[in-house]
This record gives structure tokens, C-alpha cells and sequence, in this order.
């Protein structure tokens, strides 16, 4: 009884010890600015960059990153499991954090501090709950897929690219070196529902998918000129067909259950150091 008393309090004791560590990690130190679009610019820079890993282990910069995004990266969730006010999502959300990191740190203590970071700067405050949603789960159709595994030897870096391409009058995506988890994810950013990953596929690939652009979509290219794009359409896949025909997958509607991170507060602009 005593030796299992002790183990118990030795559980409580560690785990108390790791939140506690948690609590504690911090950036070494941070510029926070906000969204500008440079003068006669067309477009601006977006992503992360350094970190554990990279060739710049002790510097992270997150360009022009929007709150929420920022969310799913402190985290570790998509998108589609963050709720949060709508401005959270919006241009004047985005902001550039340049932080310095210590020798050392994980990717894991990275994160946590950046949750700490928006605590303390942005007076965060979130919380998980689950919920129940309509889902599309991406699997394997009859036949095994159509997938071409990542070229031997890739040295650029890996990526998956989305574009509308108004003179087929068509959405477009293109990938190397990707696996179907960031398929998955892609096809959720342009879909009403999450898209979960149920292929069992493990690789990486090099493919493109092409298919009809939605009616919005050839209604917009139809105003910036493009007058056959909607005829163009009409001899595409939609995007369940493409799947099928193009990379040997299909996509099926359930209901299912996820982790939701619900943002309960947070601040428009940061607090000073």
C-alpha cells in the first residue's frame, strides 16, 4: 500500500513539475509588429521561418501571421478546430513576431511558448471542448491509389500549391514531396467541412489534381475576362470525381467527433513588453 502511495504521489509530483515547466517557457526575446503592406508592393511575405530543426535553430519568425493561425500553430491543431471571433482571421489580426529562442529548445517548448506569449501579450484565454460535425473523410477508392511516390533524391523543398487557373476555368492543386495529411488539410481550406485523413497512406508524393472551379469561382473569372471559363468548366471533374480518377482516392461524408479549441478572450493589440 505504502509503495503504491508513493508511486501515486511520485505521478502527481512529476506532472506537477511538467505543467509548472510549461508555465515557464519563455522566448528569450520578442518584436511584435503589426501587418503593413510595403509601398507599391504587390503582395506580401506569410509563414514561418527558423526554429528548431532549420539552419537557424535560435531565431523563429512568424511574417504576417494572422491570430488565429497562430492559434493552430502554439497549439497543434487545424484550422477547422479553432473557434474563434471572425477578426481573428482578418489583415488587421496579422502580425510579424521575431523571437530568439534558447539553445536547445524543442519544437514542443516553441510552441508552449508561443502559447505563453499569447497569454502574456494578447491576454488569450481559450479553452478545448468536443464537438460533433460533418466531416469528410479522404480514403482509398477501389483499386489502390493513383499516387506517384516523392521523386529519389528530392532536394527542393517540399510543397503543395493551390491556384485557380481562369482559362481552364478550373481549381488546381500541385504537390511534391507531400503526404496525404497536407492533402487532407488543403482540401479542407476549400471546403464547408473538415477533411480528415483516413487513407492509411504513410508516404510522401508528387501529384496534381485539377478540377471545375466552383459557380462563384467562374463568375469572378467570367468579370476579369475570362468569358469561357464556365464552358471550360463544364468539361472537368468536380472534385470528388478528380480524386478518383486522377490519384485513385475518394471522399466520404460522416459525422464524427473533434476536439474543438474555443477562444473565450483575446486582445486586438498587444500589450507593451
Amino acid at each position: 500500500m505504502r509503495a503504491r502511495t508513493l508511486a501515486a504521489l511520485a505521478l502527481l509530483v512529476s506532472g506537477f513539475a511538467a505543467g509548472q515547466t510549461g508555465a515557464r517557457e519563455q522566448f528569450e526575446a520578442v518584436k511584435i509588429r503589426r501587418f503593413a503592406p510595403e509601398p507599391g508592393g504587390t503582395g506580401f511575405p506569410f509563414g514561418v521561418s527558423g526554429g528548431p530543426g532549420t539552419a537557424n535553430p535560435s531565431r523563429i519568425v512568424y511574417t504576417n501571421c494572422a491570430l488565429k493561425y497562430l492559434l493552430t500553430l502554439a497549439y497543434g491543431v487545424k484550422e477547422y478546430q479553432v473557434s474563434a471571433p471572425a477578426w481573428m482571421d482578418a489583415i488587421p489580426a496579422r502580425f510579424t513576431i521575431d523571437a530568439t529562442i534558447r539553445p536547445g529548445a524543442t519544437q514542443a517548448q516553441v510552441n508552449q511558448m508561443l502559447q505563453n506569449l499569447l497569454a502574456g501579450r494578447f491576454k488569450l484565454a481559450v479553452h478545448r471542448e468536443t464537438k460533433a460535425l460533418a466531416v469528410e473523410e479522404l480514403t482509398v477508392a477501389q483499386g489502390g491509389p493513383k499516387l506517384r511516390p516523392a521523386a529519389a533524391g528530392f532536394k527542393s523543398r517540399p510543397k503543395i500549391l493551390e491556384e485557380l487557373v481562369a482559362q481552364h476555368g478550373s481549381r488546381r492543386i500541385t504537390a511534391a514531396g507531400q503526404t496525404m495529411e497536407q492533402l487532407a488539410d488543403q482540401l479542407s481550406s476549400s471546403s464547408s467541412r473538415p477533411v480528415l485523413n483516413k487513407t492509411g497512406l504513410s508516404g510522401k508524393y508528387d501529384f496534381a489534381l485539377e478540377y471545375a472551379a466552383s459557380s462563384e469561382e467562374l463568375e469572378t473569372m467570367k468579370r476579369a475576362g475570362f468569358p469561357d471559363a464556365a464552358a471550360k468548366a463544364a468539361q472537368l471533374p468536380d472534385l470528388s470525381a478528380a480524386l478518383l480518377q486522377q490519384l485513385g482516392l475518394k471522399l466520404e461524408a460522416k459525422k464524427g467527433s473533434l476536439e474543438i479549441l474555443v477562444v473565450d478572450h483575446c486582445e486586438k493589440q498587444p500589450t507593451e513588453d
